[in-house]
């Protein structure tokens, strides 16, 4: 539904409020300054067809605009359930449900940027959600540290990065949390993310319009200055809680493989891998240790494709316990 006929909607039947959620795509994700959703889209969760009868005006919208197109094509066990959604997600949903808002970033996008939005939003299958709302943990996987992991790890799509969270994110080596905690890295973030926010929100524009802003060396605007010196600010932090205060970071507008960027120069990106492979090879080793992974396990191949452990301890809570096909 749209949002003026959500609110149509509900004028009429305010008693089924509470099966219809507001959904966020990619789009709001990148082009509203706020990041409210567009749309909102009934959802009956894993009720069963008796109990979502009690909610008797969105089963009869479902019914007349979902139930034909699954009877045409969609595969049995939909026909069958026809008024829930196909993949429910039901282990991400426990694994937020204690949570009052998640982080987020799209899987496929040019825009580097990951958000705090509301847990109770309806997620499209595009974005990829964590169930924290840590500042440490912002603080890293915002800083071009991680962001350099990711294009190694991920793929592109026609030149836009795909961050994958089998690939890009578990097998990311983190920082200890205490040791962010030393560098400071909760107030950067926390400092990092409402700068941003404010310049979202002054300028009416979305995270992609002020990444554009973000990454033009002729973009010499004050605010837009502030959250490069703040992104300097952070990827240091970031080393930091590494214990790699000997390398140069260097920031500054380069080139990289999706462009011109304000990051860390070539020399740092490579020292950073070189790095987060060691430590990711390291901590495998001392998995294999433990008895986590088989004696013969195959990531230790320069390209590591396994999970890695959680050094943030209660930053990600649970996030390694659920299944994959429900990540």
């Amino acid at each position: 539904m749209a949002p003026d006929e959500y609110k149509s909607f509900l004028d009429r039947h305010p008693e089924e409020f509470s099966v219809i959620h507001p959904y966020i795509n990619g789009l709001d994700f990148y082009s509203s300054p706020t990041q409210h959703p567009s749309r909102y889209a009934i959802n009956f969760v894993e009720m069963t067809l008796e109990e979502a009868a009690a909610f008797p005006a969105s089963l009869q919208r479902v019914r007349e605009l979902v139930k034909p197109q699954r009877d045409k094509a969609s595969p049995l066990g939909s026909r069958e359930r026809w008024w829930l959604c196909a993949r429910n997600r039901p282990a991400m949903r426990r694994a937020i449900e204690h949570c009052d808002r998640v982080l987020a970033k799209t899987q496929t996008s040019k825009t580097w940027a990951f958000s705090f939005l509301p847990s109770h939003y309806l997620f499209d299958q595009k974005l990829v959600v964590i169930p924290s709302d840590d500042w440490k943990l912002f603080a890293v996987l915002q800083s071009e540290i991680h962001y350099f992991w990711a294009e190694r790890q991920g793929s592109s799509l026609k030149g836009d990065m795909a961050y994958t969270p089998t690939d890009c994110f578990q097998t990311f080596p983190f920082p200890v949390s205490e040791s962010l905690s030393s560098a400071g890295a909760d107030l950067i973030g926390c400092n990092y993310y409402d700068v941003r926010q404010g310049i979202m929100q002054a300028r009416d524009e979305g995270l992609t319009a002020t990444y554009n802003r973000f990454h033009n060396a002729d973009d010499t605007s004050a605010d837009i200055q502030d959250l490069r010196d703040l992104q300097v600010v952070m990827d240091q932090a970031a080393a930091t809680a590494y214990g790699w205060t000997d390398i140069t970071l260097d920031h500054g507008f380069h080139e990289t493989k999706q462009g011109v960027r304000f990051t860390i120069s070539e020399p740092a990106r490579r020292e950073v891998l070189q790095r987060l492979l060691k430590l990711n090879h390291e901590r495998y080793a001392e998995e294999v240790e433990q008895g986590l992974h088989g004696k013969s396990g195959t990531s230790m191949k320069a390209t590591p494709k396994r999970k890695a452990p959680s050094k943030l301890g209660k930053a990600i809570p649970a996030l390694f316990d659920v299944e994959d096909d429900d990540a």
